[in-house]
């Protein structure tokens, strides 16, 4: 199955709607997220790695969202993996996410977070 997925850039701004995040870790971030996008066509997986506050929560929430954006339906779920101690953090930082980075506050409603 050939990967046609795109960096949803007419709906993510990881500087963020309401000016949370600095334009130049934003730009950083949004670049970051769409390179992952992009090596995930010739990749089966790559690392994000960073300092500490540096944002790698938003760039994978970012690839996330594209992804799911891209596929819109329920035959093509994402899976993140994390240890049970960050799953509470992780599903209020969707939540930030969707309100704070995305240009229409609509456009993720209805994908939500499941515990497995």
């Amino acid at each position: 199955m050939a990967i046609d997925w795109k960096f949803a850039a007419e709906i993510i701004e990881l500087q963020g709607v309401a000016k949370k995040i600095s334009l130049h870790d934003g730009t950083r971030q949004q670049e970051t997220a769409r390179s992952i996008i992009d090596d995930f066509r010739t990749k089966p997986g790559v690392i994000l790695s960073d300092e500490v506050g540096m944002g790698k929560t938003y760039v994978a929430l970012a690839v996330v969202a594209s992804v799911l954006l891209s596929t819109k339906d329920d035959a093509h779920p994402v899976v993140v993996m994390l240890p049970p101690g960050l799953i509470d953090k992780w599903q209020r930082d969707w939540t930030d996410f969707k309100s704070l980075c995305c240009r229409d506050a609509t456009a993720l409603n209805g994908i939500g977070t499941k515990r497995v």
